[in-house]
């Protein structure tokens, strides 16, 4: 009878399957400002609202969804700044390979793009 299936496993195996999987956390520090801090602004407004009906209810309210919009606005700012700086990299890098090679990447055949990479002038990331 194999008793190897009895054998109850290491620790270390543990972590590393614990590891690898790839399940999204969900209090990460870009999803708590992304999702729950605005989401908790709204809410709190709601609560406002709701537990006073009067005019200082419906200010409070006011001021809680207007903070929560500004922390939404504020982090797709964040986010389309951090895009054109990639989009600004790709371009410096696709000036780098024109000067050094005379030829736009993506006009460039593929022996020459598997040139570039080899030298490293030219990461593969960029392939299309």
């Amino acid at each position: 009878m194999d008793r190897t299936s009895d054998v109850p496993p290491s620790p270390a195996s543990l972590v590393t399957v614990l590891a690898d999987r790839q399940e999204p956390a969900v209090l990460t520090p870009v999803k708590i400002v992304r999702f729950w801090l605005p989401g908790l602004i709204f809410l709190i407004g709601a609560l406002m609202l709701v537990t006073r009906p009067d005019i200082i209810g419906v200010e409070g309210a006011a001021l809680m969804l207007g903070g929560g919009l500004g922390v939404v606005v504020s982090d797709r700012l964040y986010r389309m700044g951090l895009k054109g700086e990639e989009e600004r990299d790709e371009e410096s890098d696709a000036r780098g390979f024109l000067d050094r090679y005379g030829v736009w990447p993506d006009q460039a055949s593929p022996e020459l793009l598997e040139r570039a990479e080899r030298e490293g002038t030219w990461p593969a990331a960029h392939r299309a």
